[in-house]
């Protein structure tokens, strides 16, 4: 029986390179889509020279990450410089359904491919164009590579150690991330299509795509102030400053976990001396930092990782090993899900690569055919282009003006038990595309997030409803409503049946036994709901070794090699400033769930997604690759890159400011030679290519830091940059919220909070826009069980009496538990955090400055 295939009904063109068009390709190849792959003869995607190569020989038949990025796919070659090509390739995307490009802004035009020219014969086309900083702007014609993205965007300013420059992560993460997000903002322009027959226009910025995911970080600003900076100089074992501790055989981070205490941590590890009096409260913990790191380093060197953190997971701590590149591919947890899938290649046979970063009950993510030689599939695919006689659907005028007022996911009910992060995440995406999303607490156990963050700065009014004044929690749940309902109780659990009769989506976030527990799992709810597609996203997935275990993103960002490949040159793993796999497997969940809801929409048929961040929420396919091929195990670089150099992070004018750049080409070297006044280096016969100047990098960076160092970061970006070299200044959280180019673009959603306290406040937006304009500005996130009368009366028609009695019995209401008796919460005064080094300052007048108007950058 044929494989069923959730995307079958696409035809996708493919006129993108290197990594973020690629990889968005590539989810859509996986999940059943024809994807035809155009390649210039000869030169063919520039990933096809970046190896890592197999054997290490070059080749364009040879590279790992080309083999990684481009399953599925048919290639033809064409070169768009001739007449009869671009006629071939015109006729092709006449045929299809998406074309997805990667060019610089304005090169689709000059060559007679701009949308306004593809939709005249294509009407109902959707074009995905991704770019470094979006299709208009200031930067629209900058160029960015990893480093620069992670400089611009504000997480290298959080990365890496407070006495040292600001670090990169591993590898290429900011280009898959863009790959992921340009996934998702196609299968939305394709629902938007479908209902209405007309075409999509997509213009998804790279920049946007990570500042999308830098919530913890611009949230304090946004509601205290707190302009954030790199790890402090103690406090980084525990907490959010994490980092990884060596272990007798490598490396662990620790984690106290849901319900767990501190003084538990000194009984599970044995150390009285972590029982202390002065370590038991947050405040103690940050000013006790030094003498915690000195305890814990002792107590962990006497410990192997694996049975460490073994024997924490029995006691529910959310404690994790740093994995190693070959780790993850001995990891019996993966290989019992599955995980690597293996392919015959002509060069090599049984290949394994990276599988599915989820798994679907009916119609698996799956690799189907390996990458293909460059322009493999010209003849067929040139025979198809002539052979076609199919038709495109004309909308009608109606259609056309129905779709300009018609969010892509309108029509679609969301029920949302979920909690913490990468589950609310997704649901807060599915509901900024149209979906209405409930979201569903207790009043025994609301989301955690609700006591996120310091609160109130000294000197403004204390909150008097703190579960509804945490910024992290209302960005995550931007554009939904809420309700409460004690799934304990059998009124609570009949509740949320009916609810999942008249919905098409259930998203849980909760270990694999709890659902089960309540007879609300996937097996239960079908049957009440049988077209149901319900998404369970967990740490570690529903089956395998690890299904049990309890994490969080610090701890899969260490588990997943992520930390492996970051560090400094030479320096033992490290973590970012801000775990990013919560935000990555929400964007992976709801590219799952929107291949799901199209399949339906077809076939009417739901089903089952296990979306585990273990494998959802990384991205280390190249070293995963060079492993395979090579056996090499990873290597940490800093901030440098070996097929860009000189790269790195360069001190500039001020206290803690810096600025990134990238060289791509021995071209580029004249011209970085020539800016910084050292033509002598241009003229070195030592310097001529990237291998010698890898060798001479040290001595480069010195002299690119004498020039750097007598310019502010923002001027020496824009000299870079106005120089054809990809630069970017290291903005901090402020920098970010204010930056001019975001600004340009009205990036950041504007939102009125009912609660005065609040008032009006900024979040991070969509980072894709729809025929040149944003999607509406969302609803602020709904209070703790705001919704709970409309949602019962209205749409399950509860009469008031039974509500009301719902109230007395806390089966619903709108104060937790937990605060009716709570203590106030202990908050570090300002000046002790900068004076620890945990901030780098503050402002008691953000709110103006954000309101001021005034752009930086």
């Amino acid at each position: 029986m044929a494989q069923e295939l959730a995307l079958g009904h696409l035809k996708v063109v493919d006129l993108t390179g290197f990594i973020a068009g690629p990889y968005c390709t590539k989810l859509l190849a996986d999940m059943g889509a024809n994807v035809i792959k155009v390649e210039k003869p000869m030169e063919g995607d520039v990933t096809r020279d970046w190896g890592p190569f197999l054997g290490d020989i070059p080749g364009k038949e040879r590279s790992g990450l080309f083999w990684y990025l481009n399953t599925n796919k048919r290639s033809i070659a064409l070169d768009l410089k001739k007449g009869a090509d671009l006629a071939v390739l015109k006729k092709l995307i006449s045929q299809s359904d998406v074309v997805v490009e990667n060019f610089s802004p304005g090169v689709m035009s000059s060559l007679g491919l701009g949308y306004e020219s593809l939709k005249g014969a294509n009407p109902s086309l959707v074009m995905t164009s991704i770019s470094d900083f979006g299709q208009d702007g200031p930067y629209r014609d900058y160029r960015a590579t990893d480093i620069v993205a992670n400089a611009i965007t504000g997480l290298m300013s959080i990365s890496g150690m407070y006495d040292r420059e600001p670090l990169k992560r591993g590898l290429h993460q900011a280009a898959f991330r863009a790959g992921q997000y340009a996934a998702v903002a196609t299968l939305a322009g394709v629902f938007a299509t479908q209902a209405t027959g007309q075409g999509q226009h997509i213009d998804v910025s790279s920049m946007e795509c990570l500042v999308t995911g830098f919530i913890h970080q611009l949230m304090p600003y946004v509601y205290a102030g707190e302009i954030t900076r790199r790890a402090p100089k103690s406090g980084l074992s525990f907490g959010g400053h994490v980092q990884p501790i060596e272990t007798s055989d490598g490396y662990a981070i620790p984690g106290t976990g849901t319900g767990a205490t501190w003084q538990d941590l000194g009984r599970l590890l044995e150390e009285p001396a972590l029982l202390d009096p002065e370590f038991s409260t947050p405040a103690g913990r940050e000013a006790h930092g030094q003498q915690i790191d000195a305890i814990l380093a002792r107590n962990f060197k006497k410990q192997r990782r694996y049975e460490l953190v073994r024997t924490a997971q029995e006691k529910r701590f959310h404690f994790a090993v740093v994995q190693s590149i070959k780790d993850l591919l001995e990891c019996p947890h993966l290989n019992e899900r599955g995980y690597f899938v293996e392919i015959d290649h002509p060069l090599a046979r049984a290949v394994k690569l990276p599988g599915a970063p989820f798994k679907m009950s009916r119609t698996p993510y799956n690799i189907r055919r390996h990458a293909p030689d460059l322009g493999e599939h010209s003849s067929e695919v040139r025979a198809e282009v002539e052979n076609w006689s199919g038709r495109r659907p004309t909308p009608s005028r109606s259609e056309t003006q129905q779709a300009s007022h018609r969010l892509p996911l309108h029509g679609v009910r969301v029920l949302e038990p979920a909690a913490a992060v990468a589950g609310p995440a997704a649901g807060k995406l599915l509901a900024l595309l149209g979906a209405e999303v409930i979201k569903i607490e207790s009043l025994v156990r609301p989301c955690n997030l609700r006591g996120a963050g310091r609160g109130p700065d000294p000197g403004r009014e204390p909150a008097q409803q703190y579960w509804n004044e945490s910024g992290s929690h209302n960005d995550v749940n931007l554009g939904k409503r809420n309700i409460t309902l004690d799934f304990r109780t059998d009124e609570g659990k009949e509740a949320f049946k009916e609810l999942v009769s008249i919905s098409d989506v259930v998203l849980e976030n909760f270990t694999p036994r709890v659902m089960k527990g309540f007879g609300l799992g996937y097996d239960d709810l079908v049957k009440i709901k049988p077209d149901l597609i319900m998404l369970s996203v967990t740490g570690y997935g529903h089956t395998g070794t690890y299904r049990d275990y309890a994490t969080m993103g610090m701890g899969i960002e260490v588990a997943t090699g992520c930390a492996w490949v970051t560090g400094y040159l030479g320096g033992p793993p490290a973590r970012g400033g801000m775990p990013l796999p919560d935000d990555i497997t929400a964007v992976h969940a709801l590219f799952a769930t929107l291949a799901a809801l199209s399949y339906r929409n077809v076939t009417g048929k739901g089903q089952w997604i296990d979306a585990s961040m273990y494998e959802a929420g990384h991205f280390v396919a190249e070293a995963i690759m060079d492993y395979v091929l090579n056996g090499r195990e990873g290597e940490r670089l800093g901030n440098r890159d070996r097929n860009l150099v000189p790269q790195g992070c360069y001190r500039c004018l001020g206290d803690d400011q810096w600025v990134t750049l990238s060289i791509s080409s021995d071209a580029e070297w004249k011209v970085l030679c020539n800016l910084i006044g050292r033509k002598d280096m241009a003229a070195d016969p030592g310097l001529q290519t990237k291998e010698q100047r890898w060798q001479r990098h040290d001595e480069i960076d010195r002299y690119i830091a004498e020039w750097t160092q007598k310019r502010d970061k923002v001027q020496a970006m824009h000299e870079l940059q106005q120089n054809g070299i990809a630069a970017g200044a290291v903005l901090n959280n402020k920098d970010v919220l204010l930056n001019a180019h975001l600004r340009s673009r009205d990036y950041f959603a504007q939102v009125v909070h009912k609660n005065p306290h609040l008032g009006k406040k900024v979040y991070p937006g969509l980072p894709y826009m729809f025929d040149g304009a944003r999607l509406p500005n969302p609803i602020p996130a709904a209070e703790l069980g705001e919704d709970n009368w409309p949602v019962l009366k209205d749409l399950l028609g509860m009469n008031q009496d039974t509500v009301r009695e719902w109230e007395k019995r806390d089966i619903i209401g709108t104060i937790p538990l937990g605060a009716r008796k709570a203590k106030p919460r202990e908050v570090t005064p300002m000046n002790l955090l900068v004076e620890r080094g945990v901030l780098r300052g503050y402002d008691t007048d953000f709110d103006a400055i954000l309101e001021s108007g005034k752009s930086y950058g």
